[in-house]
């Protein structure tokens, strides 16, 4: 086994760097928090520019986790004589 194999974890199927996903996971959170704590200091009572500011940072914090985290795929080609004809 390689020491790079022993750092993945398989999480929902897929095969990611444990370090990498909670530094992601600290990331969203953090977006996160200081987005709405900046909003709730901005908007006062306007619970639709909360929620509008908050779905834009989770999805700001999930396109910086697309491209940080990558998943490592473990693809195996089998060769088959069975001819489609």
């Amino acid at each position: 086994m390689k020491k790079t194999e022993k750092k993945n974890v398989k999480i929902w199927g897929e095969n990611i760097n444990l370090v990498q996903f909670l530094i992601g996971l600290f990331i969203s959170i953090g977006i996160l928090l200081v987005t709405l704590f900046i909003v709730g200091k901005l908007s006062g009572d306007s619970k639709d520019l909360k929620l509008i500011i908050g779905l834009i940072a989770v999805l700001v914090a999930f396109f910086i986790n697309l491209f940080w985290i990558k998943p490592k795929r473990k693809i195996v080609v089998k060769e088959d004589n069975n001819d489609d004809n």
